[in-house]
């Protein structure tokens, strides 16, 4: 088979998948009908329009949250389980940026086996998708870039669980600051990757500030971007999101790096 053949016979079977979804109706359904050929699917449909899920307007309106939530949410959150345990100032930095570092291997071991997993029945494909399938057909929709704050509770909640059994409510408390504080530094790393466009010939003013921004701030969130750009060109590397250590110890390092969409 040619180079040319093959392209047409793939872009032959991307049509065929793209004419078994709905335009401008809620998608869920069709996605759970795609059953095997859904992952197919999901790691080749784009759309620049954000997709409705449900028929309610109201549900739907649930599955959208726009980044200014997080911080509102989470800061006081993060404070009062920080400050409330009465510890001393070694004992809160220690379980503090234990739970701040626990965040990453979270991060990195749910994208890849969680997020990335192979779905193929009905109403695995459709949580498959709420999760994370709609962040690559649909990459440049803002309102779905940041984990909405109920669901995200009741998993804090949940993952709060073996923390209180291990060290304590005092204890776990303080550890759970650090590690929502890692939470929350993901999901507005995330949302800055694919929307904060900054540039340093607009910090030359010469200021601490700027020459933060301009030298370090700036080249480091253009590394992850290009690094989270390969992620969304072929889905198997690159799991790292505010952090692509891991994808360096584990190999799954993108061999190239792009922008994303």
């Amino acid at each position: 088979m040619t180079s040319s053949t093959a392209t047409s016979t793939a872009t032959s079977k991307r049509k065929a998948l793209e004419q078994k979804i709905r335009n401008n109706e809620p998608i869920l359904q069709d996605v759970g009908r795609l059953g095997k050929d859904y992952q197919a699917w999901v790691h080749e449909y784009r759309v620049s329009t954000p997709v409705t899920f449900f028929e309610s307007k109201v549900v739907n309106a649930l599955t959208k949250c726009p980044w200014w939530t997080a911080p509102l949410v989470w800061i006081p959150i993060i404070c009062y389980l920080t400050v409330s345990p009465g510890f001393s100032s070694l004992d809160t930095t220690v379980l503090f940026a234990s739970g701040f570092l626990f965040w990453p291997g979270l991060e990195y071991t749910l994208h890849r086996f969680v997020f990335h997993a192979h779905t193929e029945t009905y109403w695995a494909n459709i949580i498959h998708f709420l999760l994370h399938g709609n962040h690559h057909v649909c990459p440049t929709d803002k309102l779905r870039l940041v984990f909405p704050p109920l669901p995200a509770a009741a998993i804090a909640c949940i993952l709060s669980i073996p923390p209180n059994m291990l060290l304590g409510r005092a204890a776990a408390n303080c550890f759970m600051g650090g590690f929502m504080t890692g939470y929350l530094f993901y999901d507005l790393t995330h949302y800055s990757i694919h929307n904060l466009h900054l540039k340093a010939t607009s910090y030359e003013d010469g200021s601490a500030y700027s020459t933060f921004v301009a030298t370090q701030f700036l080249p480091w969130l253009q590394n992850l971007r290009m690094h989270h750009g390969r992620h969304h060109k072929e889905g198997t590397s690159g799991f790292g999101i505010s952090n692509a250590s891991l994808d360096v110890v584990l190999g799954t390092s993108p061999s190239t790096k792009v922008s994303p969409q």
